[in-house]
């Protein structure tokens, strides 16, 4: 769940939640949660479009219970990223709360185990894990 507020025309707020829980017959339990918070300036508003620089950091946490020949485990990861991203947003002339939205920035992550989970398949390594490159987006907003 995404909401975004505009504070002036050309400055806003954007905060993110995000839930995700997984199970597999026999094998792992897993719940990742994410919370971001993302600031927005646009130097350049027209009637239908606004030119868009952006922040955001984000911390996630991953908790993972699964069966061993040990018994039950259990594993967690911590991780936080910073994405500074340019963007363009075209608002409809018929629809004036939705808008088309693209984005391009550089994201660097950093997790202190690795998880993967998905499709009835786990990994869990133990390294500080550091990632980073080029992000592109594209999305619909609506504004209420």
């Amino acid at each position: 769940m995404t909401s975004r507020y505009w504070l002036t025309e050309q400055t806003g707020v954007q905060g993110s939640l995000y839930y995700r829980s997984d199970e597999a017959d026999g094998g792992y339990e897993a719940a990742t949660y994410e919370l971001a918070l993302k600031g927005v300036f646009a130097p350049i508003v027209r009637e239908n479009g606004k030119f868009l620089l952006s922040l955001e950091a984000r911390y996630a946490h991953v908790d993972v219970e699964y069966d061993s020949k040990y018994g039950k485990q259990d594993r967690s990861s911590d991780g936080w990223f910073v994405y500074p991203a340019i963007g363009v947003e075209f608002m409809l002339s018929g629809l004036p709360e939705l808008g088309l939205n693209v984005e391009v920035g550089y994201r660097h992550a950093h997790h202190d185990h690795n998880v993967d989970y998905g499709n009835g398949s786990l990994s869990y390594g133990d390294s500080n894990t550091d990632s980073q490159g080029v992000i592109g987006s594209v999305g619909a907003i609506y504004y209420l």
